[in-house]
């Protein structure tokens, strides 16, 4: 249902990514993905403060999936709140590096330091030693790089 719902947004169906996440909020599972999946149908529909909402109440029932963590920075970015975005990442990374150093969340935080840092080749050089630290072989640094 997921998959479906996902890739109807990607298609710009909207209505039926809407019925989609009816259908499949209806089912055994874990509700937070019902309202991340409502949180990126508020993106599409261009409706950010929503998005930030839903996205912010799928991360409190969900406060370890960095999917939810990686989506609701892009809203909160959205959103004009740069730089909460980059703290929320960056708290994460900090409580459990391993678990959120992923290719997705690099490339974010990556992109949000050169939007909107007068001091992002020093943020960058920070990032950049916690992450060859912690991040798991498979994850392009070159984001981090200063």
């Amino acid at each position: 249902w997921w998959l479906a719902c996902r890739l109807n947004m990607q298609i710009g169906d909207l209505q039926q990514a809407e019925l989609l996440i009816s259908k499949a909020s209806a089912l055994p599972g874990p509700a937070h993905w019902s309202e991340m999946h409502r949180g990126l149908l508020h993106i599409c529909n261009n409706e950010i403060e929503d998005a930030v909402k839903c996205l912010t109440n799928a991360w409190r029932v969900e406060p370890t999936d960095p999917t939810i963590l990686g989506n609701l920075a892009v809203a909160l970015l959205y959103n004009r709140q740069a730089e909460k975005a980059i703290s929320i990442l960056e708290d994460a990374i900090k409580q459990s590096p391993r678990e959120f150093l992923t290719q997705t969340i690099v490339g974010h935080l990556g992109s949000m330091y050169d939007l909107v840092s007068s001091e992002a080749l020093a943020r960058k050089a920070t990032m950049f030693a916690v992450a060859t630290r912690y991040a798991k072989d498979d994850v392009d640094l070159s984001p981090l790089q200063p």
